[in-house]
């Protein structure tokens, strides 16, 4: 063990003794095999089933809302084990955690599959997004083996670039899946997937955590946490970052409804359309990444892009039994603006945290997933009411623009369309009283 490690035990949470044992781990071309499933797994278990969920609620004779609960307490579920889960690995390592959430992953896949009643599918959904969360350990492991911070950087980016069409091609293939075989045989294959990352992830994957970790600074972390929800800018970016991910969430958790509902779509046509969708981030995350303007000039024109998504969320609410090929344009530009809000405005939220810029990334992707499937819930309601009138995509947009204008307001109030000031200087643990003796002597 380095020296500097050495030094450094009297501050660990756990003894030498005690420290998981890690070997050496070279990066081979074949730890793809797991680091690619593994990293997709998510993505592809939350928008796999959804063109399916109308199926679903018919066969179990429930509503449009209780179907929708499958999605939202997913979400809900992950706010809580994404961050932990990053906690537990630290401590104890690496493998062991990423097996476990694996093995959680399958039983509830399973569960989902041979579910007889929704409440059941409700608890097995539970049990599948505790497992998700492994994925999320994918930046520790990446940090863990590879020292070199220009490979790191290609490695980070070939996963972060396969995972926007991930996200296009689950729903079309949850959709194929759904068309031709029933909704269970989706949960059946995810079962599958996660028993096959299981085990390559077994044969390939040694402990990488090399060193226990040190003991967190309780008044720094108070100082990073004080900073988010207490500096003006920092909670005004938070807004603007969250807000979207809510309305596109709202979006996702009534989408399948809508257009097979409202539109006589079939489950194959509704993922392909779902997806088509989600290819806007696609585009919006390419265009974000060559761009040579400053992130707050992105999260501007981006923030002004929305704009016209209000106004179609409105123009759709005013006017019923809009044709679908006058709606999608909507869809689409709210998932390419929310490219540029989440590439500009996380860049600047993420800036003064320094070597806490992970945990701030965590609260905000944790915020807005919770705050995504609070609104998602009474959306669904609301949309379901309508759909009796044969107007439920009003509903549904009438949701997704007032959380867009909640969005709008915090980015002009907050900023008064200028750049936010420079939010460096930490806020004080404790207002220091002045010590006043000697001014009183003299």
């Amino acid at each position: 063990m380095p020296a500097s490690s050495a030094k450094d035990h009297s501050t660990s949470f756990v003894s030498v003794e005690q420290q998981p044992s890690a070997v050496h781990f070279e990066f081979r071309w074949y730890h793809w095999a797991f680091l690619i499933p593994l990293a997709i797994l998510g993505p592809a278990a939350q928008d796999c089933y959804i063109p399916n969920m109308p199926q679903m609620a018919a066969e179990f004779g429930t509503t449009n809302m209780i179907a929708g609960l499958t999605l939202q307490t997913n979400w809900l579920v992950k706010c809580v084990t994404n961050p932990s889960i990053g906690f537990m690995a630290d401590r104890a390592g690496r493998r062991p955690v990423i097996m476990g959430s694996l093995i959680i992953f399958v039983v509830g896949s399973v569960l989902c599959a041979v579910s007889p009643s929704i409440n059941c599918l409700l608890v097995a959904r539970l049990f599948q997004a505790a497992g998700e969360s492994a994925g999320s350990l994918m930046p520790s492991i990446i940090c863990d083996v590879i020292d070199e911070p220009a490979k790191r950087m290609q490695v980070q980016t070939m996963l972060g670039q396969i995972r926007p069409f991930v996200i296009f091609l689950s729903p079309c293939v949850g959709g194929i899946i759904g068309e031709f075989f029933g909704w269970r045989v989706v949960f059946w294959f995810l079962a599958l997937w996660g028993f096959a990352v299981l085990v390559q992830v077994t044969l390939l994957l040694p402990e990488t955590r090399h060193d226990a970790p040190a003991l967190v600074d309780s008044a720094h972390l108070s100082r990073k946490l004080r900073r988010i929800f207490c500096v003006p800018t920092s909670f005004v970016l938070l807004i603007v970052t969250t807000t979207p991910v809510a309305a596109s969430l709202t979006m996702l958790s009534n989408f399948a409804f809508v257009m097979e509902g409202g539109y006589g779509l079939s489950p194959l046509s509704t993922g392909c359309l779902m997806g088509s969708v989600l290819l806007g981030m696609v585009v919006g995350s390419h265009v974000v990444s060559h761009s040579q303007l400053s992130p707050f000039k992105v999260l501007r024109l981006a923030t002004l892009g929305y704009c016209f998504t209000i106004a179609g969320c409105l123009a759709v609410v005013a006017v019923e039994h809009l044709p679908l090929w006058t709606v999608m344009p909507v869809f689409y530009s709210m998932t390419l603006c929310q490219a540029g809000v989440l590439g500009g405005g996380m860049a600047l939220f993420m800036e003064p945290f320094g070597d806490m810029a992970r945990l701030a990334a965590g609260v905000s992707s944790s915020l807005g997933t919770g705050f995504g499937a609070v609104i998602a819930l009474p959306a669904t309601a609301w949309t379901q009411h309508l759909s009796a009138r044969g107007s439920g995509i009003s509903g549904l947009f009438a949701f997704v623009a007032a959380t867009l204008l909640l969005q709008q307001a915090a980015f002009w109030f907050g900023f008064h369309g200028k750049a936010p000031p420079d939010v460096r200087q930490e806020p004080p643990l404790v207002q220091q009283p002045q010590d006043t003796t000697h001014a009183d002597r003299a």
